[in-house]
């Protein structure tokens, strides 16, 4: 199956690469494509980062016996009163 798909691979820029002269242009709609692509990618990579160095930083306070995130210590100085989560119409 690889290996004909190699070849048909090969043989599509093959025949790309032959023609001498090829009139094609990316119209507005097509970069503006492109355009979200790149952007979208960017901003997953941002966000797959972000969780990433999360999960570091977590274990390596976890690690040192601190509190994972910030919510956690200042749970223990919440006034008892306070109400730990708000749920509208309740």
């Amino acid at each position: 199956m690889k290996r004909g798909l190699n070849s048909t691979v090969l043989a599509a820029v093959a025949i790309v690469a032959a023609q001498p002269h090829l009139h094609a242009y990316i119209d507005p709609g097509s970069t503006s494509m492109m355009l979200q692509g790149i952007i979208g990618g960017v901003a997953a990579v941002l966000v797959m980062t972000r969780h990433y160095w999360a999960r570091a930083i977590g274990r390596i306070r976890r690690a040192a016996g601190r509190p994972a995130d910030r919510s956690a210590a200042n749970a223990e100085h919440r006034p008892a009163d306070m109400p730990t989560t708000h749920h509208p119409g309740a």
